[in-house]
């Protein structure tokens, strides 16, 4: 089963943490997708550390990966944003934006995503969005 990676499941590969390296190496003979929301999500942070060449680096050498491919965030995605945004809204929940097209991005594709959020994704299944949580 292929998953879509949130963003903190990438960093916390390429910061070397146990159980989500071996979630990764677990699965990558089936490949991953990675948004091109999380690889801005990437670069804005590595624009806002002190050791930004191997930051970029790690970046460059994650997504050149034969097994990762990089999903566009498109039309389609935005206009279910807005209809799960306003489902989440009228409900009484929050969700942060950029999370929220994350989950619709991993909709689109009919995968799941992958996450260490335990507070905002896990909320997201009651609204069809399939996540699974390392922890």
């Amino acid at each position: 089963m292929k998953y879509l990676l949130d963003t903190s499941v990438v960093i916390a590969l390429t910061r070397g943490v146990g159980h989500v390296k071996n979630f990764v190496e677990e699965n990558m003979s089936f490949g991953f997708y990675i948004s091109s929301i999380t690889i801005g999500e990437l670069y804005y942070g590595i624009y806002k550390s002190t050791n930004r060449n191997k930051g970029i680096f790690d970046v460059q050498v994650f997504v050149q990966t034969q097994e990762v491919i990089i999903v566009d965030y498109d039309i389609s995605m935005a206009e279910t944003y807005g209809i799960l945004m306003s489902r989440l809204t009228g409900a009484g929940l929050t969700s942060p934006p950029v999370d929220t097209m994350l989950a619709v991005t991993a909709d689109s594709l009919d995968v799941p995503i992958v996450t260490l959020d335990k507070k905002h994704f896990p909320r997201l299944v009651d609204f069809g969005i399939q996540v699974k949580v390392l922890g």
